[in-house]
Order: structure tokens, then sequence, then C-alpha cells
């Protein structure tokens, strides 16, 4: 008698590489809006008092 062929069992990795793409997308989300925030902190009181200087230096010239 001839013996059955065990059927394997494969493994699907695409609900994995799903997730970890999710989850990569997510986290260059996240660095992206904590860098931007970064860059962006310039205190607005620096802005402000630097022109008001430019402004005094040009009226006394």
């Amino acid at each position: 008698m001839a013996r059955r062929e065990r059927k394997k069992q494969e493994v699907s990795l695409f609900p994995f590489l799903d997730i970890l793409a999710c989850v990569i997308g997510n986290l260059i989300l996240i660095i992206t809006a904590v860098v931007l925030e970064q860059v962006d902190t310039k205190p607005m009181a620096e802005v402000v008092d630097r022109e008001a200087k430019l402004e005094q230096v040009a009226e006394q010239e």
C-alpha cells in the first residue's frame, strides 16, 4: 500500500508583514511630528525683541 502524502502546513507571513508595515508607518509619522515640533519651537518673544532692536538701530541712524 502506498502512503498518503502529508499536507505541509505552510505559514503565511502576510499578516505579520502587514502589521509590521503599519507599525513602521505609524512610527515614521510620530517621529516626523516630533521633529517638526522641535524645529518650530523658536519663541516668538525672541523674534519680537530682535525686530524691536533692529527698528531702534534703524531709527538711530
